[in-house]
């Protein structure tokens, strides 16, 4: 009976070292300034607000076309990423909603980004010309390495991720964002 007393002792001790100790950490990590860059303040700080003016960009599809905000007065965007399973998992879905789209005259853009190292790894390489081909079919496809124009414009930083924007006046605007494929319904014509 004397040991299950120590042990309860030496257990109970080691509990509340590590009460004391986690309550410190927190402390201390609550103190530290936050040294991210301020995004443009959508609602979970990885997202554009509506209104959230897109500057100029420009770029070019795997089929040779400029892309570039002049002559679009609404488009949508999707924003993929090499290796990145929510991404894959999306592609067929934002085709299905480009394809809905093109009938009301809305572009879709899709971009995928991609690391030059990505284009070494045969499975990533696949995964690129796999995702190309799937949205190509209903969309404009951009390839950007690394942040390139398009996905600067929008400040991403988190994939997959979805906007709707709409010129109003000399500027576009997001009007909409679907965080995921769930929300596409935000990116349609109501």
């Amino acid at each position: 009976m004397t040991i299950i007393y120590a042990v309860s002792g030496v257990l109970a001790v080691a509990v509340s070292a590590n009460l004391v100790l986690t309550a410190r950490l927190a402390r201390t990590v609550r103190q530290i300034p936050d040294s991210r860059p301020a995004l443009a303040g959508g609602p979970d700080q990885f997202s554009l607000p509506p209104g959230y003016e897109v500057p100029p960009f420009e770029a070019m599809s795997v089929k040779g076309q400029v892309v570039s905000l002049t002559g679009m007065a609404e488009f949508v965007v999707g924003f993929f990423m090499v290796g990145c399973p929510p991404c894959q998992a999306a592609v067929d879905d934002y085709a299905a909603l480009a394809e809905r789209l093109a009938d009301t005259g809305v572009t879709a853009i899709a971009v995928i980004r991609y690391e030059a190292l990505d284009l070494e790894k045969p499975a990533l390489r696949h995964e690129l010309a796999s995702e190309t081909e799937r949205l190509s079919r209903t969309t404009v496809v951009v390839r950007e390495e690394g942040d390139g124009g398009i996905i600067s414009a929008f400040n991403v930083t988190a994939y997959p991720l979805f906007y709707r924007v709409r010129q109003e006046g000399e500027t576009h605007v997001v009007i909409a964002e679907a965080p995921t494929t769930r929300h596409f319904h935000l990116l349609e014509p109501v």
